[in-house]
């Protein structure tokens, strides 16, 4: 058996477990029950791992870069709702920190100091 991937929490080891299972590549976790009762020593076990045969396991790595490829394509899968560009940046915009306090003080509303937004690199069009 190889180690294909190591997890800090069980319940990722298990749902990888899972999609190998579902494409036919036998899988196992270990070490998800100590991870469980001592979380703090997950990483000084080595994690939560999950092993596959090693007749399968180069089946595996190539089912996971395409996946992973997978993933990545549909992050980048945003279009400006303006224009149709596919240059879009993801935004990290500060708020006052005066007027978050404020508002937290006068009305004890919590308000986040960071907006998350989207802007078109093509028309400068900015949206949520």
């Amino acid at each position: 058996m190889k180690t294909i991937g190591s997890f800090v929490k069980a319940e990722d080891a298990h749902l990888l477990r899972m999609r190998l299972e579902a494409v036919g590549i036998d899988a196992v976790v270990l070490d998800d029950l100590s991870a469980q009762v001592m979380p703090h020593l997950s990483l000084a076990i080595g994690g939560v791992r999950v092993l596959v045969p090693e007749d399968q396991f180069d089946e595996a790595c190539q089912w996971l870069a395409q996946e992973s490829k997978t993933l990545r394509e549909e992050e980048t899968d945003l279009v400006c709702p303006r224009c149709g560009s596919r240059q879009v940046v993801f935004l990290h915009e500060h708020r006052s920190r005066v007027w978050s306090f404020l508002i937290l003080f006068l009305f004890m509303l919590p308000v986040p100091f960071i907006r998350h937004r989207y802007k078109c690199d093509a028309c400068a069009y900015l949206w949520k």
